[in-house]
């Protein structure tokens, strides 16, 4: 996600970290290979704050429950 990102905003692949703030989302978005590593342990799915179920390779961005501003 974050190489598409900074295509779109710099025209080239050059940073690895953004700093998002969003209504109610804010916080740094680091880029990990977590499909790879997820997938390579075994691990299918993840699942998010609410209790839904996601194939790792459907998801593009994880955000921690700190970073969600929404919740509670």
């Amino acid at each position: 996600m974050l190489p598409v990102l900074d295509r779109a905003f710099c025209g080239n692949h050059i940073h690895t970290s953004f700093q998002i703030r969003l209504p109610y989302v804010k916080g740094m978005l680091h880029q990990v290979d977590f499909k790879d590593f997820l997938l390579s342990c075994g691990t299918d799915t993840i699942t998010d704050l609410w209790g839904e179920t996601h194939a790792v390779r459907d998801v593009d961005v994880i955000l921690t429950k700190s970073m969600f501003k929404g919740c509670g």
